[in-house]
């Protein structure tokens, strides 16, 4: 039967995270007890992108590439976290702002269950358009997987003719990447490149 830790260990961890700020080594360490069990007590308490790639920095590691600096909107967020379905609204209303500001029309889908967001109008062409939102890997540069919904708890690779640009916002340096299905064909992820930075004029074609 496994050992059952006192309860005011966890309190500790949590306070240890809360107000001091600790990584999740940082409070095993304090603490004596594994990772595994310090990172279910923590895991509704994580630290910031920020957070991370300062102790990565301090450990001598190496901090994950970005597209530049924090971003003023990043800031905004002030150490919070947004939760998915708030990542990807952040994402779309970036995505149409510029997309506005191009001066292209937007439509959005009239198809339940259709693997692209918008139908946008550059004047000379109609594209379909998804838009996701850009993870910070730790390690690497913004990522974004290209997976959707298939059928209840499953997932899968999107399919020739689902979407014709993908569009990955990393709100951390406020940047778009553009990237057409002959660039992302096949893959379950992408990772931000400075050749598709900004690359509006793929889709203007």
């Amino acid at each position: 039967m496994p050992r059952k830790l006192p309860e005011h260990l966890k309190s500790q961890a949590l306070d240890l995270r809360i107000k001091k700020r600790l990584s999740l080594q940082e409070v095993c360490d304090q603490l004596g007890v594994s990772r595994g069990t310090a990172s279910t007590w923590l895991r509704d308490h994580p630290l910031t992108d920020v957070e991370r790639r300062e102790r990565m920095s301090q450990r001598g590691g190496r901090a994950p590439r970005v597209a530049g600096p924090e971003s003023r909107l990043h800031k905004l967020l002030d150490g919070r976290s947004p939760d998915r379905v708030a990542k990807a609204r952040i994402a779309e209303a970036a995505t149409l702002l510029r997309v506005v500001l191009m001066g292209w029309g937007v439509y959005g889908s009239t198809f339940d269950g259709a693997k692209f967001d918008w139908i946008v109008n550059t004047g000379e062409r109609l594209v379909r358009l998804q838009v996701k939102s850009m993870r910070q890997g730790r390690a690497g540069s913004p990522y974004t997987i290209l997976r959707c919904a298939d059928g209840r708890g499953k997932s899968r690779k999107y399919r020739e003719g689902e979407f014709d640009f993908v569009v990955g916002y990393d709100l951390f340096a406020d940047t778009a990447y553009v990237w057409s299905w002959v660039e992302v064909e096949g893959k379950a992820t992408i990772s931000a490149h400075p050749d598709a930075a900004e690359a509006w004029g793929k889709i203007k074609g």
